[in-house]
């Protein structure tokens, strides 16, 4: 088993199983391959989880309940029957699922607690959703390197910047650098610290996760574009931004942030084509299309220029902060 472990550190299935062995437990996951019922209702699953897949959540479900007539002891099927309903809105149905997948032993209850945050979020409950899994996570009597990691990411993803940076510092001090985790502790710690005011700190854990990730588009362009806005490093920048635009060509931050090192570049007429292409993917951004905007005007298109101003400022997601300089540019415009 621990040989799988290895190979396979976060399946839920082995980690629950250890865990049962070890308190001598009987497994609440139930399969027998010599059972045919057992059987068909594994290929169901497998059916259930290609529709979901293409966003076929009801058929899915429809599915899933005959896998789970057939073989009604495996938890795998609640969790994709759960994670369909979820998906489709069906909160009341998804939490009441996942209530009972975290009696079935701690990694599930870990997992499935999970899951509960997260819908929790989804209903615009944020501070809910922290307090409950902080408490989830404080009755874990030894969380596991992954169970630190995933309660450090949600804090971060959660805009709890510094209660983070806690938890991903704890697990960096713990592990080997050549974890398989040892890349994403930086880059997400990395992110903590640039979103809590402590650039130095940030751009030195976001470079070395590049070292060791220097293919990660995303990263790459996350360490770029904090460079740009602190116009710093920025032929470099716009090196790195074109090797992520090769490797994620479709994706409207990465072409944003491309755009916007041509214009810091003063490279106003090729700014202005991958700002148009990024406002393109991304049509309520309000920092693209401000952007854009941006690069409008020093191509002398004044007039469309004020339009996406006047845009920006009628978007829902626009903050106070670009709200305000966007006044300013409609008053004043921008120095050519």
């Amino acid at each position: 088993m621990q040989s799988s472990l290895n190979l396979y550190p976060r399946n839920l299935i082995l980690n629950q199983l250890k865990e049962d062995l070890v308190q001598r437990k009987i497994s609440n996951n139930q399969f027998n391959c010599k059972d045919a019922n057992h059987v068909i209702a594994e290929i169901l699953y497998i059916v259930a989880k290609g529709l979901a897949s293409q966003q076929n959540y009801v058929i899915s479900n429809f599915y899933l309940n005959l896998a789970k007539y057939l073989n009604p002891n495996f938890i795998s099927y609640e969790n994709l029957y759960a994670e369909n309903f979820s998906i489709i809105n069906e909160y009341y149905e998804a939490k009441k699922i996942y209530s009972e997948i975290q009696k079935q032993g701690s990694v599930y209850s870990w997992q499935a607690s999970k899951n509960i945050a997260s819908i929790l979020i989804k209903q615009e409950r944020k501070k809910e959703a922290i307090s409950f899994l902080a408490k989830i996570y404080q009755n874990i009597k030894s969380p596991t390197t992954y169970q630190i990691f995933d309660y450090a990411e949600f804090l971060k993803n959660n805009e709890s910047y510094k209660e983070s940076i806690k938890y991903y510092s704890k697990v960096i001090n713990i592990i080997d650098k050549k974890h398989e985790l040892y890349g994403r502790l930086l880059e997400g710690r990395g992110v903590a610290y640039e979103r809590s005011d402590q650039w130095n700190k940030a751009e030195t854990d976001l470079v070395n996760s590049l070292s060791i990730s220097p293919n990660d588009a995303y990263l790459i362009n996350y360490l770029a574009y904090s460079w740009l806005e602190k116009s710093t490093n920025t032929e470099k920048s716009l090196n790195m931004l074109k090797k992520a635009n090769a490797l994620r060509p479709n994706d409207g931050y990465i072409t944003d942030s491309l755009g916007w090192a041509l214009y810091k570049l003063k490279n106003y007429k090729e700014a202005k084509k991958y700002l148009q292409l990024a406002v393109t993917f991304m049509a309520s951004d309000p920092v693209v299309n401000d952007h854009y905007a941006d690069a409008l005007w020093m191509n002398n298109n004044t007039l469309q220029a004020r339009y996406y101003w006047n845009y920006v400022l009628k978007l829902k997601k626009t903050e106070e902060k670009l709200k305000k300089k966007i006044q300013q540019k409609l008053l004043f415009g921008l120095k050519t």
